[in-house]
């Protein structure tokens, strides 16, 4: 999109790393936030249904439960999700500047999924209005509230696809300037593992979440005795189940990055999140056992410490493979400061001499009318006369044209100096023909 590059500005190397520092921080907080919301609205319909289905109190109570807790503050709601994501589709729009890449504007196609996903999660919320604990069960005469949610989850679910496939599509550079990167992206092994990924990691997050909510240790929710029990059989047996799962999709996000993505930090994280999910699993097993949510802070920081690590492998790896891309950013930064102060008569442009260079580089193989290594100019510039352009392409990218002579070796010169020196030694030759 054209207003994305309209916002770009040249940035030096150390405010690119910067940026890259913030992008990172960003979806260290978006990705979490948005696992614990999509794995608790998922649990949150399944129990809804099933309490319907079954006119099951506790059911519908555990669904409410899960909802609320996503819902309990719009503003969080909206900031964690927006607010991150905006400075993600403005940092990569700085990142990919001139790539090709559709990064940037693909993620902003997810950010309007995630604003509808968001208003039909609110929307799905008030239908709990009708359910209190200890209360006659009339939350089953709503017809909308399921459909909303549904709706705010596959909205949900096609945001964080597109999030993903955007990662995927600033990794992988061989798909910049292909016409069809969006759907390579979109359907790559990398984009397919990592949702996975955070699916497996939403379903196993949001039940230690819910435990840590009810009981941490001074929690302010309070339950009837019977209420609490069922939250504590769904909230251990759920993620003790996923915690063994997880580790699988951790060592497949690796082993899907490209080839030239992989590096020791990749290999590094992921080794590290495999071993905070032991401790992890260790803490949800011992609160199983004792039937205590003693541990429950401790184990959801390890979880986002475990999904902050998968982030920064894999802007980590974004990294890597936009090395070269960020040197043309920083070099055109440097030309773009040049031309400011130009303009602002802070510089004076230095004239390149191209007498000095002949006379210091040139003139030890070439002269104007007699051969020494290469052949005298009087003869060779004859075929460049009204083809300035072309004499500076030849000195700047020497090649073998006559075989008599050897190739002349690339002098390494500048394309400025090399205009200068074309220039000097096509105006002698031309005197020396009057």
């Amino acid at each position: 999109m054209d207003f994305l590059q309209s916002i770009v500005l040249p940035q030096s190397a150390e405010h690119i790393e910067l940026i890259r520092g913030l992008v990172i921080v960003a979806f260290v907080i978006l990705m979490p936030y948005l696992s614990f919301v999509t794995g608790s609205l998922f649990y949150s319909l399944l129990y809804a249904r099933r309490g319907k289905s079954r006119n099951h109190l506790l059911s519908l109570l555990l669904a409410k439960d899960l909802s609320e807790m996503i819902t309990f503050s719009k503003g969080i709601l909206v900031g964690l999700i927006v607010i991150p994501l905006l400075g993600i589709i403005f940092g990569y729009a700085q990142l990919l500047s001139g790539s090709g890449s559709l990064a940037a504007e693909y993620l902003i196609l997810g950010l309007l999924f995630f604003i509808a996903a968001i208003a039909a999660i609110i929307a799905y919320n008030h239908s709990f209005n009708l359910i209190e604990e200890n209360k006659e069960i009339n939350f089953g005469k709503n017809k909308i509230f399921c459909p909303l949610g549904m709706l705010g989850f596959i909205l949900l679910l096609v945001g964080v696809y597109i999030t993903i496939s955007s990662i995927q599509l600033a990794i992988d550079t061989s798909l910049w300037n292909d016409p069809e990167q969006i759907s390579n992206a979109s359907f790559s092994t990398a984009t397919i593992v990592n949702f996975f990924l955070f699916f497996v990691f939403s379903l196993t997050v949001s039940p230690v979440v819910l435990i840590y909510v009810y009981f941490r240790p001074n929690s302010s929710k309070s339950a009837g005795k019977e209420h609490l029990d069922y939250i504590k059989k769904f909230g251990f047996t759920t993620a003790l189940i996923f915690s063994f799962v997880l580790p699988v999709y951790l060592v497949l996000a690796v082993v899907s990055l490209p080839d030239y993505a992989l590096n020791n930090v990749s290999f590094f994280t992921i080794l590290v999140s495999l071993i905070l999910m032991i401790f992890a699993a260790s803490y949800i097993y011992v609160m199983n056992r004792d039937k205590s949510g003693s541990y429950a802070p401790q184990t959801v920081f390890l979880f986002i410490l475990i999904f902050a690590l998968v982030i920064l492998k894999d802007q980590y790896a974004m990294g890597t493979t936009t090395k070269e891309h960020a040197k043309l950013l920083a070099s055109q930064y440097e030309e773009y400061q040049l031309e400011l102060k130009k303009e602002m008569g802070l510089v004076t442009e230095k004239k390149v001499d191209g007498e000095a260079i002949y006379n210091t580089i040139c003139s030890a193989c070439h002269s104007f009318d007699k051969k020494i290594v290469g052949p005298p100019y009087n003869e060779t510039l004859v075929k460049y006369e009204g083809k300035m352009n072309d004499l500076v392409d030849f000195i700047l990218n020497p090649r073998k044209i006559n075989p008599d002579y050897p190739v002349m070796p690339n002098q390494g010169l500048k394309p400025d100096q090399a205009k200068a020196v074309a220039e000097f030694i096509m105006k002698h030759y031309q005197e020396n023909k009057k």
